[in-house]
């Protein structure tokens, strides 16, 4: 198949980089899925995210650390495929909550931060592979993508 429509990754980035929700698959340890959604922010070309280590997705997350991602709508898909491990490394989680800061706020109109969910941990996302379509021309904008290093990924051939 020759696509003639397919999006280039800077679209898709620049979505992650500007959704507010980001839908997170996990798995449990009898197999079967959990879809959450949750807050986050895409940095160097990594989902980060907060959850509490003792929540259904963080049990699950700890003992199997494959997920997927994938943001709201069903029009201009884009799911995103890798590996969790949690972050402990300071600098990074600054950045991140700084950027949650900016992003998010409370119902009561508080920029959101990540202290303020204490058992909550920090999460990323490595990501290792991605799907893209447009619904309305699934085959011809149908596009893979996979990370070889780098916080960009390479376009693989049909």
């Amino acid at each position: 198949m020759t696509a003639t429509h397919r999006v280039p990754w800077p679209h898709h980035r620049r979505r992650l980089e500007r959704a507010t929700d980001y839908w997170l698959s996990s798995t449990r340890p009898d197999g079967r899925p959990h879809v959450v959604p949750l807050w986050g922010v895409w940095q160097d070309g990594r989902l980060y995210f907060s959850t509490d280590p003792d929540s259904v997705k963080g049990r699950n997350l700890a003992a199997e650390p494959r997920a997927a991602v994938h943001l709201d709508g069903g029009q201009d898909v884009l799911v995103v495929e890798g590996t969790t491990a949690r972050v402990d490394d300071d600098a990074v989680r600054a950045r991140v909550d700084d950027a949650m800061a900016a992003k998010y706020l409370t119902p009561d109109g508080t920029a959101y931060r990540l202290a303020m969910d204490p058992p909550n941990r920090l999460w990323e996302l490595r990501p290792e592979r991605a799907l893209a379509w447009w619904e309305a021309l699934t085959g011809p904008t149908f596009t893979r993508w996979a990370w070889t290093g780098g916080p960009e990924p390479q376009p693989l051939p049909d």
